[in-house]
């Protein structure tokens, strides 16, 4: 074999080294797009977790703000007051965080349907089950899922489940029995025949959102009742304040009196004094409110002009990060408030 002319070994040299600095290059373009990538990564991180300590300190700041405000008007909650006139903002080192009050004293807490239907068993301890006495009123259905009943009937009258069905519905998957409440009950057996089986909560909801769940509430049924109702960590909690109650839920104050419909109560509420009613006796007095409209004995304890119950819905942004937390604040004995329970996303 001939050996190579010296011209062509200098080419091949030269290949070699146009491919070396090529693939050098590549993995140096590669590492440098690899640091940039950490580096972005990181600075996320570090200002999502900024943000999400900003949401947090939202909870300390709404608290502060709850308890100043609520001194000055002692045992009374309206919409006069400094939290419920707007939504606050601040702005923080790299971006900024907003907020907003919301009283949970507004809606009905589904959670008490379950202390309700405790107490009526415990009435009903001693009786013979197949003779009740309709003059008991132990025997008869618990007042708040009476009251549950008559606002499904307001709200969705004309629902494939009728309001007796959703309300005895609720009820069997709040209870941690197998017996149905009524025959409009639904236990384990109505959901274990489903595609995908499950079984009822047998305990107080964590979150509104459960309702999704129980049979009969539909997506349509569920969009229609959501903003009246709530479910809240306290079993016992069943006031409705008619100083921040909000006209568009009209029916809640409706269901609490005999003979005042519902577009008498969204009067009464949109006519309401700025700083809320002084007591019962007043809202009974208010303009709009028709004469022969009296309190209903199922409502009894439920209408308040206090609230012991908050919600803050609060958002931090810092540069890329970002945190969302929904808080509920609880009032103590001593008038301040603690977080009772806390959710990082919308319901």
């Amino acid at each position: 074999m001939l050996p190579a002319f010296p011209h062509q070994q200098r080419g091949v040299v030269l290949v070699v080294i146009l491919i070396i600095v090529a693939l050098v290059t590549l993995i140096a373009a590669q590492i440098k797009s690899q640091l940039r990538l950490n580096e972005r990564r990181s600075a996320n991180v570090l200002q999502t977790d900024q943000a999400w300590q900003y949401a947090l300190g939202a909870e300390s700041l709404a608290a502060s703000h709850l308890y100043d405000a609520l001194k000055q008007d002692e045992g009374r909650v309206h919409l006069g007051q400094a939290w419920a006139k707007s939504a606050f903002f601040f702005p923080i080192d790299g971006g900024e965080l907003h907020g907003k009050l919301e009283d949970l004293s507004t809606c009905f807490n589904l959670n008490s349907l379950l202390y309700a239907k405790k107490k009526t068993d415990e009435g009903n301890k001693g009786q013979t089950p197949d003779k009740p006495n309709p003059d008991d009123p132990a025997q008869q259905q618990p007042p708040g899922v009476q009251l549950l009943t008559k606002l499904f009937e307001q709200l969705v009258p004309n629902e494939e489940s009728s309001p007796q069905a959703l309300a005895a519905a609720v009820v069997d998957w709040l209870d941690d029995d197998s017996d149905p409440f009524g025959s409009d009950g639904a236990e384990d057996y109505d959901y274990q025949g489903l595609q995908i089986p499950y079984r009822t909560g047998n305990g107080p909801l964590g979150a509104i959102s459960e309702l999704r769940t129980i049979k009969g509430f539909t997506p349509e049924i569920y969009q229609k009742v959501r903003p009246y109702l709530c479910a809240l960590p306290d079993a016992k909690y069943i006031k409705i304040n008619y100083n921040t109650l909000p006209p568009e839920r009209a029916e809640l104050l409706s269901i609490l009196f005999k003979d005042l419909p519902v577009e008498a109560a969204r009067q009464v509420l949109e006519n309401r004094p700025k700083n809320g009613f002084k007591d019962k006796d007043a809202l009974k007095n208010a303009n709009g409110m028709p004469s022969e409209a009296a309190e209903s004995p199922l409502g009894k304890g439920r209408l308040s002009e206090d609230s012991d119950y908050f919600l803050l819905r609060a958002e931090a942004v810092v540069g890329r990060g970002r945190a969302r937390v929904e808080s509920v604040l609880h009032k103590q004995e001593d008038k301040r408030f603690e977080v009772a329970s806390r959710a990082f996303s919308e319901e």
